[in-house]
């Protein structure tokens, strides 16, 4: 047996285990990830028709051709793309600025917002995607000189010079040559080979927006979310071939055609396999339709023989399990309980909350990469802003309370005491509803000068009864007029309208 060689050695190994290494020999990164990887060519994925391009294929025919994974495709999208995205200021003397410019670039792209991330959202089914990273100087709408291809100069809303973002151009997986990566497995940049020349073009890692669903072993090809439905889908689509094969046979029944008596089918002579031929094509040509018929020579019988009984197996249930299955493994069976009503109400809500939350963690992944690859770079290197701390491209929570839920919430706490009126609050409950707000200057901030409360009750604040009225008052307490604001509060320091506060008591 060779005895083993050990390379790069500075230290024993007993002596790295029982005492601290200096700051230098922490600095430096001796193992690998493991990845298995070759010239820049992951070969993670053991099932050769998922790898490379063919997978890509695959994955595509998976979303266009199967009703399930369509739907689980389109739910999706849908709920990814209804999300706002915000910017929130910084810190520092442009803080307000910085963010301001930020909200400009995201509306002031060669594609809308929408668009661009429905491009980013491939890195869901393929694994990965990646998109360059354009800018442009704004110079007005219509800006003087052309780019190196010819082309004229990108526009803007805005012309004061500064540098904003022209696109995030989306770059096909099926177009990936192979990925430039360092000894250590960290991502240097993207090959791409073009499918129209051939030609390869490089685009380095700062130039890109990298997106994959997971990091496993600094795989920049992640794991694509329909990789675990592939099995059950690859089963169910053989599986209504068969049915339709089947249905349609018990529909038109079992052809049967036979020569006349005397008539060798199987003799090796032309006229037979002329015959033969025939009588294969009636055979395999029969089907239910408006051109449905034969013409058969004199002395051949044609019948359609049925097989009796029902079939064995129902493939119907066999093709519902496997639509389950694939429903299942990202996490929207959901969709297929409401279709196959089974399941309780509460089972239901808690998967579609799991799956909210699955939609969290990539919309988190989203804002992270753009946050790090193109909004600091935008306000620290290629604009100038005195900051302390750069503004953050957000994107709304999908697991927030619904309005429903956060009326009956505050219906519960207010009474108690536990939730008092305050101006963001209102602000928030405002927004949700999709109501609009009201002016600054109408809300200002409840003070002692504008509360104007009433002397305290003698009864140590409980409140008087129908008969007691107000202190120093007989009869019940005086009604407000319409639109007047109540005792207690004076209208400039009530945030909400008559009509807002109506549509709001509805709901609360």
């Amino acid at each position: 047996m060779p005895a083993r060689t050990r390379t790069n050695q500075t230290s024993t190994p007993t002596a790295e285990a029982l005492h601290p290494l200096p700051a230098s020999a922490m600095m430096v990164e001796k193992g690998t990830t493991g990845l298995n990887e070759w010239g820049g060519s992951v070969a993670e994925e053991y099932l050769a028709d998922l790898r490379g391009v063919q997978g890509y294929q695959k994955y595509r025919e998976m979303r266009l051709s199967s009703a399930i994974v369509g739907g689980i495709v389109f739910a999706l999208e849908q709920v990814l793309l209804s999300l706002r995205w915000t910017v929130e200021k910084g810190e520092g003397k442009d803080g307000v600025k910085a963010a301001e410019h930020v909200e400009q670039c995201l509306q002031d792209m060669a594609y809308t917002w929408r668009d661009t991330v429905s491009e980013f959202l491939s890195f869901l089914w393929y694994g990965w995607a990646v998109a360059e990273i354009v800018l442009k100087e704004r110079k007005g709408d219509s800006p003087s000189g052309t780019d190196e291809d010819g082309y004229p100069l990108p526009g803007s809303q805005y012309d004061d010079g500064k540098i904003g973002w022209h696109k995030f151009s989306i770059r096909g997986q099926e177009t990936l040559d192979h990925w430039e990566l360092s000894k250590r497995n960290d991502l240097l940049g993207f090959w791409q080979r073009d499918p129209k020349s051939g030609q390869q073009v490089f685009i380095g890692r700062s130039k890109l927006l990298h997106f994959k669903t997971t990091s496993s072993q600094r795989n920049p090809e992640g794991l694509s979310v329909l990789r675990t439905a592939y099995r059950s889908y690859h089963f169910m689509r053989r599986l209504e071939e068969v049915e339709a094969i089947g249905i349609e046979r018990n529909a038109t029944g079992l052809p049967v055609i036979t020569p006349p008596e005397g008539v060798d089918l199987w003799a090796n002579t032309p006229a037979m396999k002329q015959k033969l031929d025939y009588a294969k094509k009636v055979v395999t040509g029969v089907r239910r339709d408006a051109l449905m018929g034969i013409v058969k020579p004199f002395g051949w019988t044609f019948e359609l023989t049925r097989a009796p009984g029902s079939d064995p197996i129902d493939t119907g249930k066999v093709i519902e399990r496997y639509s389950w299955a694939i429903a299942r493994c990202v996490l929207a069976q959901f969709l297929e309980q409401g279709r196959q009503q089974v399941g309780s109400f509460a089972s239901k809500v808690s998967d579609v909350q799991l799956f909210l939350l699955a939609i969290k963690g990539w919309t988190w992944h989203l804002s992270s990469e753009i946050q790090a690859r193109a909004v600091l770079p935008m306000v620290t290197i290629y604009n100038t802003f005195d900051l302390k701390k750069p503004p953050t491209i957000k994107v709304e929570d999908p697991t927030e309370k619904s309005l429903e839920e956060l009326a009956a919430a505050l219906k519960d706490l207010t009474p108690g005491g536990w939730v008092t009126p305050y101006r963001d609050g209102e602000l928030f409950i405002l927004r949700k509803a999709g109501m609009p707000e009201p002016p600054p200057e109408a809300t200002p901030e409840p003070t002692p000068a504008n509360l104007q409360l009433p002397p305290p009750s003698p009864d140590q604040g409980q409140p008087p009864t129908a008969d007691q009225g107000q202190p120093g008052l007989k009869g019940p307490p005086p009604v407000s007029p319409a639109g007047a604001a109540p005792a207690g509060r004076s209208v400039a320091s009530n945030p909400l309208t008559t009509t807002a506060k109506k549509s709001l008591g509805d709901l609360l």
